[in-house]
This record gives C-alpha cells, structure tokens and sequence, in this order.
C-alpha cells in the first residue's frame, strides 16, 4: 500500500443540506477518478450536533489515515446554497481549526447543490431545487454533454415568477428534483404538466461528494485561497433580518 504522503491529502467538511459530511481527498494529478480519490469518509446523518460530529469525524479520520492535522495540504467547506446553520457551522470550524493551529491553510469554497446536479448531469439533462421556505429555494441546471440548455449557477427562485420562466424554458426531457419535499413547487409544476422527483437529502450528498472530489482535484492547488469562503445563505440570520426591517421602517428613513 502507498503511504498517504505520496497523495496530496485534503480535508472536505460540509453541513450546507443535511446533516454532516467529512472526507479526506486526494487531490494530486494521479489517475484518479471520483471516488477513488476519497480516501476516507464520515457522515452524521443528523441536524443536531453538528460542529460536534464535524469535529469527532475529522479526527476520526486522519487517526485511521495515520497523518496529523499539519500534513493536511488544504480544506474545502460547503458554502451553500444551503442551511444557514448548517453552512454556519462548517465555516466556524474551518476559521477555528486554522486559527487554533497558526498554520495557514488554503480553502476552497464547494456546492454540494451544484455538484448533486453536475453527478446526474452526466446521463441527462436536469434542475435541482433546495427549498428554503414555501415560496422560496435555490435552483441550478446543469445540462447533460452536447446539451444546448444552458447551465445555471445555484440562484435564489421563487414560485411566483423565476420557476415558471425556468420550467418554460426547460425541455420536457429535463429531469426536475427537489432535495427535500417543496410542495408549492410540486403544485407549480403540475399546472403545467410536468412532475418533480423528490431526492432524499442523505442521497444528495452521498451522490454529490464524488463529483465535489474531482472538483477540489481539479481546483487544486491555482484555485485555493487563504481566505474564507463566502457562504450562500438560503435566507439571513434572524438578527440580520430584524436590523433590515429596521433599516427599511419608514421611521428609520425619517
């Protein structure tokens, strides 16, 4: 077996849909393909106790993989579109674990969206729905190879105008799946003839962290920044929703 040194290992923590997701990837130039680049994975399939599990699984695996945290050559965190908390917390512990440690450590900002679309986007044509509230979610498209609809960067949509100007748009081929149930979308669809697949968010992530892999290959190493990735909220935070209530009141204008 080749030592893990001769790999370029990097660590991958996102909780931006359910859950908790941990890997370790190999991101050198071998001849590596998806999952063959993973050398080690975790999951807490659970919405409480997050930044624990995130902790607990990323110890886990550089003690089975034998290497220390300082011989880690980058990290990649889930940035959205996803749970606020969720993203939150795996930005939290990125900022921590590099400032705890006083190494600076190259990041890399992933969608697990984006990625769950791009996995099936290699046998058909299709748009993926998060949900956020019961108007509101993100969406992203991602055409199938020699395809000629055009692909969509994960993008706030809402049930009134955005997704009735996309399912106009979309081939009836189009795959369409939502992460989680969105009934108001099922019932947008509907009216016009067309159905929504539901994916469990466990199976989006478990159908996007080998397509994520490729990509933190692929980024690495022209692509990692020392900075924290920007997160993609689905909404704001309560506090900042109430200061911008505030901030748009008449009597804050006056």
């Amino acid at each position: 077996m080749a030592s893990i040194m001769t790999n370029v290992p990097v660590l991958f923590v996102d909780a931006s849909i359910l859950g908790v997701q941990v890997a370790i990837v190999d991101a050198s130039s071998a001849d590596k393909v998806g999952t063959e680049r993973i050398l080690w994975h975790g999951s807490h399939n659970e919405n409480m106790g997050a930044l624990q599990a995130i902790s607990r699984l990323t110890q886990q695996g550089l003690r089975e993989l034998n290497i220390r945290f300082d011989q880690l050559a980058g990290l990649a965190v889930g940035s959205g579109p996803g749970s606020f908390t969720g993203i939150k917390v795996g930005l939290a512990f990125a900022y921590g674990l590099t400032t705890a440690s006083g190494k600076p450590m190259p990041m890399l900002a992933v969608s697990a969206l984006e990625a769950t679309a791009l996995a099936i986007a290699e046998s058909s044509d299709v748009a993926v729905f998060l949900p956020a509230t019961k108007t509101h979610g993100f969406a992203t498209v991602a055409p199938a190879p020699d395809s000629s609809v055009q692909s969509m960067a994960a993008a706030l949509v809402d049930c009134d105008q955005k997704v009735p100007e996309m399912l106009a748009d979309l081939p009836a081929s189009c795959q369409l799946i939502s992460i989680g149930e969105w009934p108001l979308l099922s019932e947008v669809a509907a009216k016009r003839h067309r159905k929504i697949a539901v994916m469990a968010p466990a199976q989006a992530c478990r159908i996007a962290l080998a397509t994520m892999a490729d990509q933190i290959a692929a980024a690495w190493p022209q692509n990692f920044k020392p900075d924290m990735p920007e997160p993609k909220y689905l909404r704001l935070s309560t506090a900042e929703e109430k200061l911008l209530t505030q901030t748009n009141s008449p009597s804050a204008k006056e």
